[in-house]
């Protein structure tokens, strides 16, 4: 396990690199986020990270819309998968 140093758009990012060679941006043992709350892109409300899924693919660890959001967003989704299959 090493790091690489690499410059993108001026700015210099250390990416993580395994023995296969291969490069990870993040490793979820590795997401320590200082952040204690964070702003819902869905609803805009500020809450703590205790209300969002965490998430390794982003910087911060944590996705963007809150856990009630996502909750309601799959509730609708969930009722217009079974209107549109209801009929077949």
């Amino acid at each position: 396990m090493g790091s690489e140093k690499v410059k993108v758009n001026g700015k210099h990012y250390f990416l993580l690199v395994n023995s296969n060679k291969t490069v990870n941006r993040w490793e979820s043992t590795n997401i320590d986020s200082k952040v204690s709350t964070k702003q819902c892109k869905n609803c805009g409300c500020k809450k703590s990270t205790n209300s969002f899924y965490i998430n390794s693919s982003s910087i911060d660890g944590f996705s963007n819309n809150c856990r009630d959001c996502d909750y309601n967003y799959n509730q609708i989704k969930r009722k217009q998968y079974h209107l549109v299959n209801q009929s077949k």
